[in-house]
C-alpha cells in the first residue's frame, strides 16, 4: 500500500513537471525527452494521447523488438518498432532501420537511418498527453 502511494506520487511528479516544462518549449526531462503520442500506429503498446519518454542511445546498441522514435522529416517524429537492422545501409557507412507501426499492415516504406533515431522508448504513460 505504501509502495503504492510512493510509486503514484513519483509519476504524478513526473507528469506534472513535463506538463510544466511543455508550457516553457522543453520537452527534456534529465536527459529523457517525451512526446505526446499522436496516431493509433502502436495503439496496443502506447495508446493515442499518451506521453512516451525516450531516452538517447547509441544506435548500435539498439535491437530488433526496440521501439524507438525517430524523425521522418525535421519537425515530425515518430515511434515505431525495429523489426531489421541493416548494417552499412545503402554502403552509408550507417545501420539502417526497417521499423513498423504494430497496428499497420506492413512495414514502413521508408529505412530509417541512423542518424534519425532520436533514442529507445523507455517508459509510457497511458493517457496523460490529453492534459496538455
Amino acid at each position: 500500500m505504501a509502495f503504492d502511494i510512493i510509486f503514484y506520487a513519483v509519476i504524478a511528479m513526473i507528469v506534472v513537471g513535463a506538463l510544466i516544462l511543455s508550457a516553457s518549449g522543453n520537452n527534456n526531462i534529465f536527459g529523457v525527452q517525451y512526446y505526446k503520442v499522436l496516431s493509433g500506429s502502436m495503439q496496443r503498446t502506447y495508446p493515442k494521447g499518451s506521453i512516451v519518454f525516450v531516452k538517447t542511445i547509441d544506435p548500435g546498441e539498439l535491437s530488433v523488438g526496440d521501439d524507438i522514435t525517430f524523425y521522418t522529416d525535421p519537425k515530425t517524429v515518430v515511434t515505431h518498432r525495429v523489426m531489421e537492422i541493416i548494417p552499412n545501409y545503402n554502403n552509408s557507412s550507417q545501420l539502417g532501420f526497417r521499423t513498423k507501426g504494430l497496428e499497420n499492415d506492413h512495414e514502413d516504406k521508408d529505412i530509417v537511418y541512423q542518424q534519425n533515431v532520436v533514442g529507445k522508448v523507455v517508459l509510457c504513460i497511458p493517457q496523460t498527453g490529453n492534459f496538455r
